[in-house]
């Protein structure tokens, strides 16, 4: 077993070796010192201990010399000095090592109660750490179940606003088919439906306005763990945007620079202006909106009668009645045709 003495030369001597070492590990020279100063202490209170022993021995030694067996000393007991001085070394070697082993037994005790103690302090700073570590799950706990009913609020209220705009999508696209309907109805009562390009124009124009204002990069969420809000630049104008969590699906995220520069170029493009539909109407080919030519009726200037003559009567009604009948299932060049030879008719009877 290392004694106390050797430890300490260990110690200084792996001290020296560590100051002579470059870089310099100042941890290990610190736990080294440390040690060493420990030791020290062990090997001055050792050798205090010795010298306690050193002078409990001259002490026992003075008493054999004071011990009076009944008015002789021990020396006269003995009855010679040599046996004196034989008996007083063989009593004092016996008292040094006696006390030298109560010592002994007394440091070992010293030890294992260091030793404890030491094991002590390493279960209390285990526990320590392990309160810590636990008030810090409580707490990391605590906050996972804040974070997991706020996110199910969220989820409430972004399935209600979800419903919501279901019941307006529905509504909307009722709405349309009724205007479809309505329009529909109105272009077969003037006499043919225009399925204009126009509504097909709009569209792409919407679904282009919201793809541009709606396409983003850069999207940046303000927490990594659980976000609630993010900020994103719109890839066609560089403008920055911020929304929250429930809107994230309303926007288009890029992350390739090849599409972001394909869209830039794609949506830097003058916008085409809005035309208006009559304009549209009216711009369409005629194999859309064929227009019908009517022929001019041909003008003559009638004389000042105050009626019609007596001519014009039952079966002059008669046949305006059967002409405007005959006209059903003729074309308009014949309906018109037979018109102007109605309205001529009247002409010349008035006139003759």
């Amino acid at each position: 077993m290392e004694s106390t003495q050797q430890k300490v030369d260990r110690l200084q001597a792996e001290l020296d070796a560590l100051n002579a070492q470059s870089p310099r590990n100042e941890t290990a020279i610190n736990q080294t010192a440390i040690a060493l100063d420990e030791a020290k202490r062990e090997l001055a209170q050792q050798a205090a201990e010795q010298i306690k022993i050193q002078d409990a021995a001259i002490e026992f030694v003075s008493a054999l010399d004071t011990m009076d067996f009944d008015g002789l000393t021990l020396r006269q007991v003995i009855g010679s000095e040599d046996g004196y001085q034989l008996v007083t070394i063989e009593l004092k070697k016996a008292f040094i090592a006696q006390a030298d082993e109560f010592s002994k037994q007394l440091t070992g005790e010293i030890e294992q109660r260091l030793q404890l103690q030491s094991m002590f302090d390493a279960v209390s700073a285990k526990i320590q750490a392990q309160d810590k570590e636990i008030d810090d799950t409580n707490r990391l706990l605590n906050e996972e179940k804040f974070a997991r009913a706020q996110a199910e609020q969220y989820r409430d209220n972004a399935a209600k606003q979800l419903e919501e705009a279901k019941k307006e999508v529905e509504r909307l696209n009722a709405q349309v088919d009724d205007l479809r309907k309505e329009i529909a109805v109105g272009a077969r009562e003037a006499y043919k439906v225009v399925d204009t390009e126009a509504e097909a124009q709009k569209k792409k124009e919407l679904a282009d306005k919201i793809r541009k204002d709606r396409t983003v990069y850069d999207v940046v969420p303000d927490n990594v763990i659980n976000p609630k809000n993010y900020t994103a630049k719109l890839v066609a104008t560089d403008e920055v945007v911020n929304y929250n969590w429930t809107k994230k699906n309303f926007y288009i995220e890029l992350t390739d620079e090849n599409e972001i520069l394909q869209f830039r170029q794609q949506y830097s493009q003058p916008e085409a202006t809005e035309s208006d539909p009559a304009e549209v109407a009216t711009s369409l080919p005629d194999s859309v909106t064929p227009e019908e030519t009517f022929p001019d009726l041909p003008s003559a200037e009638l004389p000042e009668v105050s009626s019609l003559p007596n001519t014009v009567d039952q079966g002059q009604q008669n046949g305006e009645v059967s002409a405007a009948n005959a006209g059903q299932g003729q074309t308009v060049e014949e309906r018109l045709s037979a018109l102007e030879a109605h309205v001529f008719g009247y002409v010349k009877q008035a006139v003759a």
